[in-house]
């Protein structure tokens, strides 16, 4: 273990290897074995971990692992290991914000849809169906010309146009 690897999980490098891999992985991490059985077949493997800190708390890491031989020919393994705490916070925050969005999106009562560049509907909440009176099945693929009169059309069409264009 370098000094890095001491800093972030708070040990010696003696005590990490004393503790070796039980003793600092989080026990029971689902991703151990898929990440063992990566690097016996490839001889290498990237993955995401849990690591218990001196303190107690979970350490979430990236590891890349590698198996190798030294100078003597003795199969070895290298551990390069990266915290990934920030993204981890990051991710959940954005679960989040994704989740809150969504409830929004279900729940606004007026209607709310999404069109691709060619206005081609991509998304409708429930309000948005109940005022088309079609279902997200029935549209989702269509072009929006399909739920426009055709009185309305030119009109729709050229609004749709100043929105792509940002005017």
């Amino acid at each position: 273990a370098n000094p890095a690897a001491c800093r972030m999980l708070g040990y010696s490098e003696d005590e990490i290897r004393k503790a070796g891999r039980d003793g600092i992985v989080i026990a029971g991490d689902p991703a151990m074995a898929a990440l063992l059985e990566q690097r016996r077949l490839h001889g290498k493997a990237i993955g995401e971990l849990s690591l218990i800190r001196r303190d107690g708390v979970r350490l979430p890491v990236e590891i890349s692992t590698q198996i190798f031989r030294d100078v003597d020919g003795e199969e070895r393994t290298s551990h390069f290991v990266r915290d990934i705490s920030e993204r981890k916070r990051g991710e959940a925050a954005l679960a989040q914000a994704e989740a809150h969005y969504r409830h929004l999106f279900e729940n606004a009562p007026y209607g709310i849809y999404t069109l691709d560049a060619e206005g081609v509907f991509t998304k409708l909440n429930p309000a948005a169906e109940r005022v088309m009176e079609r279902t997200s099945e029935e549209l989702i693929g269509k072009h929006f010309s399909t739920v426009v009169a055709p009185a309305d059309l030119p009109f729709v069409q050229n609004r749709f146009e100043r929105v792509l264009s940002g005017s």
